[in-house]
């Protein structure tokens, strides 16, 4: 009964991708869906549904596999006993891009090198 449930827990993002998938297709043929006005907020309404649903389940392995230590080192939590050994690209201030807009801090390997606090 609760791996059932868990399936339905996951298949509702999926869903939810598919649908953005299927607006934004709609939208490059030219068919407009109802409750959207403009065929531009049709494809901005299915891009945020599509990375919604693709960044839940990407969240939801991800955490998945840091459990069972089946990352690579990078996307393993740091430990606070252990001293990291990554390389370090930039050390002056950061005056183009902060650290705290980075929306991909997981991958963006500039702003994880850089210490900000």
């Amino acid at each position: 009964m609760i791996r059932i449930i868990a399936l339905i827990i996951m298949l509702i993002p999926g869903v939810i991708a598919a649908l953005g998938v299927k607006l934004m297709r709609d939208m490059v043929f030219g068919i407009l869906q109802a409750p959207f006005p403009f065929l531009w907020l049709q494809f901005l309404a299915g891009l945020l549904f599509f990375l919604a649903g693709l960044g839940f389940i990407a969240g939801f392995i991800l955490h998945r596999d840091r459990k069972r230590n089946k990352v690579q080192a990078f996307f393993r939590i740091p430990d606070s006993n252990k001293k990291q050994n990554r390389p370090l690209i930039y050390s002056g201030p950061v005056y183009f891009f902060p650290y705290s807009l980075c929306l991909c801090r997981v991958i963006c390997y500039k702003c994880t090198a850089i210490n900000l606090e």
